[in-house]
């Protein structure tokens, strides 16, 4: 490229694209089975976006080669999920970038848990190696103990170096108990109760620890708010299903879904101009079909 010459600078570049919709959840192309697509063709912008789906195409090819079923992520389980759900779904009409705001449970998708989230399904198709593997299990092994002395162990007033640090009872607090006050973080306890199960984790570890003890009622309606997600992802809609002949759908949602084919019940909730009266419809119609 020494002798090169730019003739333009490349901003404002314009250029063709795929529709988002054209691909499925595992990034093939419904119209060219084998075709896996990611990044600016599908109409996001680069860099992160292109890359995380780089990822997940590449690893759809891969298990499309190897005769294994397709990898696919979730809204609720993934940021990825999420941007894969929006351009397949709805759609773009300007380069989609990947904002935290568009995912309804952010409370989960939280950095401190992302391992727990993803290297399971990592590790389970391959883009994890052994002693990343091992690595994440022994995080687990470490997690787990200290998450069961939190309930056995307790914080008295002499573990204190002085008594006015926190105001505890006469028979003292569980360390979960502890954590849950506004007064205390994991750093005071483990230098209060030094115990080996907390000592021994990382400074992230510890992190993942506090936060899913202090927001744990939040985590826990939250996941009550997954569960409904994921039941109706769980509905699946036949790929040969006529929208058209059910009753109480409008000419234009008939036209929505048609053009969308959605796969599922949830995804087809998502879809901009679905109605809430259309996805019952939706959902009677299909609980009542034979199988």
């Amino acid at each position: 490229l020494e002798r090169a010459e730019i003739t333009q600078p490349g901003y404002a570049v314009e250029y063709d694209f795929v529709d988002p919709r054209e691909v499925g959840p595992d990034l093939q192309c419904r119209k060219v089975p084998g075709l896996f697509l990611a990044g600016q063709i599908l109409g996001t912008t680069g860099y992160e976006e292109a890359g995380a789906l780089g990822l997940l195409a590449g690893a759809n090819a891969a298990l499309r080669a190897a005769g294994r079923g397709a990898f696919t992520l979730d809204r609720a389980g993934s940021y990825l999920g999420v941007m894969v759900d929006d351009l397949t779904t709805r759609g773009v009409t300007e380069p989609y970038r990947m904002f935290t705001s568009r995912a309804e449970f952010r409370l989960s998708l939280r950095e401190d848990n992302a391992l727990d989230r993803l290297a399971p399904l990592a590790a389970d198709v391959g883009l994890l190696d052994q002693p990343r593997i091992d690595a994440y299990q022994q995080r687990r092994q470490r997690l787990e103990a200290a998450d069961a002395v939190l309930d056995r162990e307790r914080l008295r007033l002499a573990d204190l170096p002085d008594p006015d640090v926190c105001a505890l009872p006469p028979e003292g607090l569980t360390l979960r108990e502890a954590l849950r006050r506004s007064d205390v973080n994991i750093e005071n306890v483990i230098a209060w109760r030094p115990l080996p199960e907390l000592t021994a984790l990382t400074s992230r570890e510890r992190t993942a620890l506090f936060v899913g003890v202090r927001y744990a009622g939040y985590i826990a309606r939250e996941d009550k708010e997954i569960e409904r997600f994921r039941r109706m992802d769980g509905i699946s809609i036949p790929a040969d299903f006529r929208f058209a002949d059910l009753p109480g759908l409008s000419t234009e949602v008939c036209e929505r879904l048609s053009r969308a084919r959605p796969t599922t019940l949830g995804v087809a909730s998502r879809l901009e101009g679905i109605t809430p009266a259309a996805v019952t419809a939706l959902l009677l119609h299909l609980r009542s079909a034979p199988v």
